[in-house]
């Protein structure tokens, strides 16, 4: 008496994709979230590489671009590049 039914796959109707969107949290409007980025994420801005992505992740949070510029240690001249790129 061991009739036990194989495990499901997980093909039940979930594969429409629509509940996936809070995966991506740190883009929003093509704009990266600096609060809210990975280090990966924030290594593919230009001039960002994976010690400037540190950099920023350790002295989240946030509030603007002001406090991004005091806070990061990332030169300002990176940062400023990377105005239109980013948010908050």
């Amino acid at each position: 008496k061991t009739s036990t039914l194989p495990p499901t796959s997980g093909s039940s109707g979930n594969t429409s994709g629509t509940s996936q969107t809070n995966g991506s949290s740190q883009v929003a409007g093509g704009k990266t979230n600096v609060n809210t980025a990975s280090l990966a994420d924030l290594d593919k801005l230009p001039g960002i590489g994976p010690a400037y992505a540190q950099r920023i992740i350790d002295k989240r949070p946030y509030k603007d671009y002001v406090e991004l510029t005091s806070k990061s240690t990332v030169p300002k001249t990176t940062l400023e590049s990377l105005k239109t790129l980013i948010s908050f």
